[in-house]
């Protein structure tokens, strides 16, 4: 007995009775954590705090890094929402890997298209060095005579937080473009053969 086709995006496929690797077994068997949340692709739903709260929170982080009197005031505060953020972007990028392989079963192999997924591993590296940076400037900076060194390492800080703020801007980009792009393309096309 063959399997059902399976349609997405306008490409059928019929789905593999045998998978290739162990980890299509292993999603073949059963969801992942982070699959889905209430029968919704959790990248979709994480992604957007993300998006909002990953450049606030690298704005608040230049903020409070570049001026010693807020560092010793809220550096603890902005070190512990870094690391939230690193967990909140970690949990971000292995959803969207979850989400690829749902199109990867369904015989997609272009989504996600535009560097969307290696933009956003990049974008995890870049949020786990915001946060162990945060921690280490607010570290150094409650120590005695640690002055110049404080400052450096604030300035590195906000350094790394812009990277942030851009990489998290580019990242959002591509995953808009590669899914919403040829839907406006061909909404664009069926609105104008309309007039």
């Amino acid at each position: 007995m063959k399997p059902a086709a399976i349609t997405l995006r306008g490409a059928q496929a019929r789905r593999s009775s045998c998978p290739k690797n162990s980890r299509d077994r292993r999603r073949a068997r059963e969801p992942t954590l982070f699959d889905t949340f209430t029968g919704l692709p959790l990248h979709i739903l994480v992604i957007h705090f993300v998006v909002v709260l990953l450049p606030i929170s690298a704005f608040a982080t230049i903020g409070v890094f570049v001026r010693p009197t807020w560092r010793r005031k809220y550096g603890a505060w902005i070190a512990a929402l870094n690391v939230m953020m690193l967990v909140l972007t970690f949990v971000t990028v292995r959803a969207g890997e979850d989400l690829k392989d749902r199109y990867r079963a369904l015989g997609d192999t272009q989504t996600p298209k535009d560097h969307h997924e290696g933009l956003g591993k990049a974008l995890l590296w870049v949020v786990l060095a915001l946060a162990v940076l945060s921690a280490a400037a607010w570290w150094v900076g409650r120590m005695p005579n640690m002055g110049p060194a404080a400052i450096g390492l604030g300035a590195v800080v906000a350094l790394v937080a812009v990277a942030a703020i851009v990489l998290t801007m580019l990242t959002g980009d591509a995953g808009s473009r590669s899914h919403w792009s040829d839907f406006i393309k061909s909404s664009d096309k069926v609105s104008s053969n309309k007039h």
